[in-house]
């Protein structure tokens, strides 16, 4: 994930989010939810505003520590500190773990110094909580987590296979007339690294890395306990957790830009939603390794081209 380059301020849109967050946290409507899993509603566009803190503000007005940041160490604090004393009041209560897990992972973003070796490839905190999940668990706590395979058949399979062929046609469509090759900065990072032996196992290692943390931890943080009673609770949790996984492409990976926004934000709500359809994660890791399988050959095809045109001038 894209850390900020210098401090600033993010821009003021992502305020009133993260302000209008707060109070549906604070209403009613949020009744099923813990006090962790509210929390963690606010976090999303909070994480959204300080992923963007590097790109707004006036540079000559710089602070050391933006807003969102602070603001998401202290809920994970909060967090911390509800989970203690849930913990000492009963220890057989089923706790938060998820929502407390997906917290201290979007404050740890905000913390540089705290990188663990090889952080950006494996999901160190995601791999701990849910092995400790996959292991010590309940059925139901393994369920909200996305450890099971889930349906494969009827429509969510067909649902799938209709995915798969338009996220292809879009991605292709993105490459060569959108842009026109020009991927950005991605293109040069993956461009070693990618052969026609290496981009499916690329693909089921990237794709494992980022559904372990966005939909399994994150999206099952906020799925877990009465929440899905909700439609209004569910409705909007998909939506600020595909927000929050489009902002990352917007800010450089592939589609990138406005119109890598777009694209991914409406393939993420598809995933979302098919993960709460089909109640497990198989289609949805299938899906993910289908689209980066076909990212990582767009990205091979440009880096021969270009290769092919160094060779001829």
């Amino acid at each position: 994930m894209g850390r900020a380059k210098r401090d600033g301020h993010p821009p003021r849109p992502w305020a009133w989010c993260v302000l209008c967050s707060a109070v549906l946290a604070a209403s009613p409507a949020s009744r099923p939810l813990s006090i962790e899993q509210k929390l963690l509603l606010i976090a999303w566009p909070a994480s959204c505003a300080w992923q963007l803190c590097d790109r707004a503000g006036d540079q000559e007005k710089v602070v050391k520590t933006p807003w969102p940041a602070k603001l998401l160490q202290l809920m994970t604090a909060l967090s911390g500190l509800s989970f203690f004393v849930k913990l000492t009041k009963d220890a057989a209560v089923q706790l938060p773990w998820l929502p407390c897990a997906s917290l201290l992972s979007l404050a740890h973003m905000t913390l540089p110094s705290l990188e663990l070796p090889l952080g950006d490839f494996i999901p160190w905190w995601s791999l701990l909580v849910l092995g400790m999940i996959a292991t010590l668990g309940s059925s139901d706590m393994r369920a909200e987590a996305g450890l099971t395979l889930g349906r494969m058949d009827g429509a969510p399979l067909l649902w799938s296979a209709i995915c798969a062929a338009i996220s292809t046609v879009a991605l292709v469509g993105w490459s060569k007339i959108w842009v026109r090759g020009n991927h950005g900065p991605i293109q040069d990072a993956l461009a070693p690294l990618m052969s026609p032996a290496s981009v499916l196992p690329l693909a089921v290692v990237n794709a494992f890395r980022e559904e372990l943390q966005f939909r399994m931890m994150f999206l099952g943080a906020v799925l877990a306990g009465d929440a899905t009673d909700s439609k209004l609770l569910t409705t909007i949790s998909v939506a600020l957790h595909s927000t929050f996984f489009a902002l990352l492409h917007y800010l450089g990976g592939f589609p990138r830009g406005l119109s890598g926004f777009v694209l991914v934000l409406i393939w993420s709500l598809f995933l979302d939603i098919l993960r709460i359809w089909s109640g497990g994660m198989a289609l949805v890791f299938l899906l993910h390794v289908q689209a980066d399988v076909t990212i990582f050959l767009l990205v091979l095809l440009e880096d021969r081209r270009r290769q092919h045109l160094n060779q001829t001038d």
